[in-house]
């Protein structure tokens, strides 16, 4: 089903939207938000060392290390599908080194 998903930052109870993503794949939709979050931030000038994310309160919640603010990706996708299938098809495999 073809939904648009809202893209916001700030913090839980202050939050504006930067981005609208539609799709109907969850998980085309996480990666384009994924790289929506790292895009903003290069533009911002905001590091972003790393990402972490969730779901709370009907939205997936990406964590960038602002301690202050956060994306907001809602409504939520389902993150147990969408990480399960990375793994299985090693799309979320950092590159390994030779030791």
């Amino acid at each position: 089903m073809w939904r648009t998903y809202d893209l916001a930052l700030g913090g839980p109870d202050d939050k504006r939207i930067v981005g609208l993503i539609n799709g109907e794949d969850e998980r085309d939709v996480f990666q384009r938000a994924s790289r929506w979050v790292h895009g903003i931030c290069r533009g911002k000038g905001m590091d972003c060392y790393y990402t972490r994310v969730w779901n709370m309160d009907s939205s997936t919640v990406f964590d960038f290390g602002s301690h202050s603010q956060f994306f907001f990706l809602t409504p939520e996708v389902n993150l147990e599908v969408i990480l399960a299938k990375e793994e299985s098809d090693g799309s979320n495999q950092k590159e390994r080194l030779p030791s």
